[in-house]
């Protein structure tokens, strides 16, 4: 490990990932075309002999593990890429069975229909994958990867959640209002690109994780003392059982109840609203008489294409790309009882990013641009931040060093690219201590943080972190070794 910590890798330059670092013209529109344009794409008969590979090709084009892969790449090739996959995955329902039969029960559909629009409604329900289908199922196997990676397998649920909230803790730089002044929430695929990301963003990114493994996560709310109807979420709702586990995400923690032992349950909190006060640490007065539950509420997980179309994977392709409002209900219901009622609430945050996500506001485009920093004009360092979320450590070690290097011999830049460059190697100067220390090589990991905060000093993007992770990997270096 620590040779390929000071060796500057030639292989990352020889693939030619230097060209794809190079600034990419990035056309607002062109992430943006009509979401039925492959409607009428493809007149040709489809037999049924080909639904397979017809399904395997779309995946193909979507694999996390292509070198360099179009749909990683942000602009008119990724959007090229993004309908080539809705392209095959409509061919592939004219012979792997249709959407339709999938429809809402009407009682979900009453739900969804007080919060969409008609247009809404119907690309929610539409018996046709749009494009920005592949973006959902993009999202949807790299959270499955990472969570997946990081879960302790065959652990209690408990555990499994506190190992994801953890990682998320650890993984995701609170924002500073002097960097991040622009920043904008885009979802949970881009805060595990970036990095960064506020407390609603961090639970956000947890709850999407916990989904694909299958643990059900909501958020839990409670009323402002003084305005009753307006909710404050503080905590992530984990359901085991017939219980909701409360988990702090302001705190980073799991609550326990009056015993200081037992994890808190919503039903145990609204009994002694003690210990809901002694868990909330934010500004302002809530009513613990008054309790809330949001679902995680991104439309891409109702439409039932997805639902068709997550049966049909397996084994390693096997992601949960779908979900169901109704099961939903019905275990919250189930665990919280009177103390939620009827106050079921379809989160409004991801509903705004998805709206404004297919809007086509160029104003939100060049927005979303700036938010992304690096990774909006950088195609090669989307790859590489990839890497390090699956866990290929040698090879995202390798070009996390690289990055540095190209700032080092980068010329003729302008100033918003150098800018950008500086970023990027600021990033990877962190993020390179970041991957020792998840394989437990703490004393490694202490020298790169170390190396950092001496580099950047405590006005870095990352310092707070940094500080964090060196006083942490300090803490585990010093600790005896465990016994034989």
């Amino acid at each position: 490990m620590s040779t390929a910590l000071t060796r500057a890798g030639t292989s990352f330059w020889s693939r030619g990932l230097v060209a794809s670092l190079i600034l990419m013209t990035i056309a607002s529109g062109c992430d943006n075309a009509s979401p039925d344009a492959s409607a009428s794409t493809s007149s040709q008969v489809v037999t049924k002999t080909n639904s397979e590979e017809l399904l395997r090709s779309a995946l193909n084009l979507l694999r996390e593990e292509q070198e360099g892969g179009e749909f990683f790449d942000r602009g008119p090739q990724q959007a090229r890429s993004f309908v080539r996959v809705q392209e095959l995955l409509n061919q592939w329902l004219q012979t792997g069975g249709s959407a339709e039969g999938g429809a809402f029960d009407e009682r979900v559909r009453h739900r969804l229909q007080q919060v969409f629009e008609s247009d809404e409604m119907a690309e929610i329900e539409a018996d046709r994958f749009h494009k920005r289908d592949a973006e959902h199922l993009r999202n949807c196997f790299l959270l499955r990867d990472v969570a997946t990676r990081i879960q302790s397998e065959g652990a209690p649920t408990l555990d499994r959640a506190r190992s994801i909230f953890d990682w998320v803790q650890r993984n995701v730089h609170p924002l500073v209002p002097e960097y991040d002044g622009d920043h904008l929430p885009l979802g949970p695929y881009n805060t595990l690109l970036t990095g960064r990301g506020d407390a609603l963003e961090q639970a956000w990114l947890s709850m999407a994780l916990l989904r694909q493994l299958k643990i059900d996560a909501v958020l839990v709310a409670h009323a402002a003392a003084n305005d009753e109807s307006r909710f404050v979420p503080w905590a992530v709702g984990v359901l085991d059982a017939n219980d909701l586990y409360v988990f702090n995400f302001q705190r980073g923690r799991l609550g326990v109840d009056a015993s200081g032992e037992q994890p808190l349950t919503l039903r145990a909190a609204a009994a002694q609203p003690d210990l809901l006060l002694a868990e909330w640490q934010g500004s302002e007065t809530l009513d613990p008489t008054r309790t809330a539950v949001f679902l995680e509420s991104d439309p891409s997980y109702w439409a039932p294409r997805m639902q068709l179309l997550e049966s049909k994977l397996a084994g390693s392709q096997a992601a949960m790309l779908s979900d169901s409002v109704e099961r939903l209900v019905r275990r919250v219901t189930e665990a919280t009882g009177e103390v939620v009622g009827d106050r079921i609430i379809l989160w409004p945050l991801p509903i705004a990013v998805w709206r404004q996500l297919r809007s086509g506001d160029p104003n939100f485009e060049q927005a979303k641009l700036q938010s992304l920093g690096p990774f909006a004009i950088f195609a090669a360092f989307i790859n590489i931040r990839v890497h390090q979320l699956r866990g290929d450590w040698p090879r995202a070690i390798r070009e996390l060093q690289d990055i540095n290097v190209m700032k080092e011999q980068a010329a003729n830049l302008t100033r918003l690219q150098r800018d950008l460059l500086d970023q990027a190697a600021e990033a990877a100067t962190y993020w390179l201590g970041l991957c020792v220390f998840e394989q437990g090589e703490f004393e490694l990991a202490a020298d790169w943080l170390q190396r950092y905060l001496d580099r950047y000093g405590r006005q870095g993007r990352w310092s707070p972190s940094a500080q964090a992770l060196l006083d942490e990997a300090l803490a585990h270096r010093s600790s005896p070794a465990p016994g034989p």
